[in-house]
């Protein structure tokens, strides 16, 4: 609220059990989080719209299971966002390169081939023990 120009916030808040195998989340304008590992998937769903665009509500908040191996990533729009683009692309390109092993660098890389982004690009993996 008291930077210039700036009216409106994305946000995700999570939580993960002491035990590590369950992420809990709610998100506002917010990327969808990304289930890594084997069976790799988008967790669509807890979204509101960005803070400051409608007033505030009890949003619902998901969860998730993960099984060893697995992991969670959190990540900001100039990860899967390319001007001329549809973001689901952006989605399965980053899909893609989870389904394995996560390499956050070439992540990172593939996302950002030659630094042509021009978005920050922030990322968090919160990973399971094996």
């Amino acid at each position: 609220v008291d930077l210039p120009g700036c009216m409106y916030a994305a946000i995700i808040v999570a939580s993960i059990s002491t035990d590590g195998r369950q992420v809990t989340w709610a998100r506002a304008g917010a990327m969808p989080p990304i289930v890594t590992g084997p069976n790799a998937r988008v967790l669509d769903g807890c979204g509101s719209p960005p803070l400051g665009v409608a007033r505030c509500a009890e949003d619902e908040t998901c969860e998730v299971d993960i099984d060893g191996g697995e992991g969670v990533l959190f990540f900001t729009d100039g990860l899967v966002e390319r001007r001329g683009e549809i973001v689901d692309d952006g989605l399965a390109r980053i899909i893609d390169q989870v389904s394995g092993r996560v390499d956050l660098d070439t992540l990172v890389e593939v996302a950002n081939p030659e630094g042509i982004q021009n978005d920050d690009i922030a990322v968090v993996w919160w990973r399971s023990d094996d």
